[in-house]
């Protein structure tokens, strides 16, 4: 027999470590990395392993997730409302479209010039809005990140989806056609627990989309709102104007537009990134103001470099990179 000291032990070779051997602090944390794909099928496929790593997997079995269009989203509500409760009450991040990524791709494809005064307008109808507010109501109560994809122009579904409460969300991207009718809204949003808000645009071919973004910031009550990012919005003097009271300037109250009042004083940094337009023959109104604000001591307005554009892609790129963030930390 072998002593403890002989060649034989000291180079024996170590036995192969198996999920089941692994303590469940560490297999947990496997399975929250797995479940940072966007799809749920790696935290789902670990659940196969055994019982043991099935029951650490379990709550991050729809802990991020990605959906896409009606019936996507009515497999997956189907799929949570037959799910245990440790299961179905662990959604914390959710990239969300009311078309398929097919329709989506097509429309984009389609979208008119950037200084067309033409639109594209998209409904996919009733049934995709009562599936969004389905979901949501289900997963909203833990939802920390939400990239919302929206291409529908009715009031309905922005009326119906704001109207869920959130009160873990922390980091929102709303990414839609228009925000005209959100105008309408007679109450606040309150978000209590927003630290990050991204305004971005599919389809730019609204003059005013810039007002109608911070209008919409002015409608949120955030009280821990630290960041908040418009993009894809025109660099108009029209547009421009409507961040003067935002930012502590003057108003000038183009078109009789509101004037919106200041950002709240939480906020950190107000980033704004223009689309490209090859026609601003009269200027760069977004550089004036940050001439304008350049001798005051308040840092918190940036000017992005302008973008061709907001795709679906950036956005999904987006909330990749915020998982990986997420990921990094754990």
């Amino acid at each position: 027999m072998p002593s403890y000291n002989s060649p034989e032990l000291i180079h024996a070779p170590l036995a192969p470590t198996m999920l089941t051997d692994l303590p469940p602090e560490l297999l947990e944390k496997i399975a929250l990395l797995a479940s940072l794909d966007g799809s749920g099928r790696t935290a789902a496929s670990l659940r196969l392993v055994s019982r043991y790593v099935s029951a650490v997997a379990e709550p991050y079995t729809f802990y991020c997730i990605s959906v896409h269009g009606p019936q996507m989203m009515s497999r997956l509500c189907n799929d949570i409302g037959n799910a245990s409760f440790k299961a179905r009450n662990n959604c914390r991040h959710l990239l969300m479209s009311d078309v398929a990524e097919d329709v989506l791709r097509k429309l984009e494809a389609r979208n008119t010039p950037v200084d067309s005064s033409l639109d594209i307008f998209y409904s996919p109808g009733h049934g995709a809005s009562d599936l969004m507010l389905a979901l949501l109501k289900v997963v909203a109560p833990t939802l920390e990140t939400f990239t919302l994809l929206i291409y529908d122009g009715s009031t309905l579904v922005y009326e119906r989806i704001l109207s869920v409460k959130y009160p873990l969300l922390r980091n929102f991207h709303i990414h839609l056609r228009s925000l005209a009718l959100i105008r309408r809204l007679d109450r606040k949003l309150h978000l209590p627990a927003l630290h990050s808000l991204h305004v971005s645009f599919a389809f730019v071919a609204d003059r005013h989309n810039m007002d109608m973004a911070i209008n919409f910031l002015t409608t949120i009550r955030a009280e821990n709102l630290a960041s908040a990012q418009l993009s894809g919005v025109r660099n108009s003097s029209i547009s421009v104007d409507g961040l003067r009271s935002t930012v502590g300037e003057s108003y000038h109250a183009y078109a009789g537009l509101a004037d919106p009042g200041p950002l709240a004083p939480s906020v950190q940094q107000l980033l704004v990134q223009a689309i490209m337009s090859p026609t601003i023959l009269f200027g760069n109104p977004l550089k004036y103001l940050t001439n304008e604000l350049s001798t005051r001591s308040d840092q918190r307005f940036v000017v992005l470099p302008e973008t061709m554009g907001m795709t679906y892609e950036t956005c999904r790129d987006e909330w990749t990179k915020s998982l990986g963030a997420f990921g990094d930390s754990t």
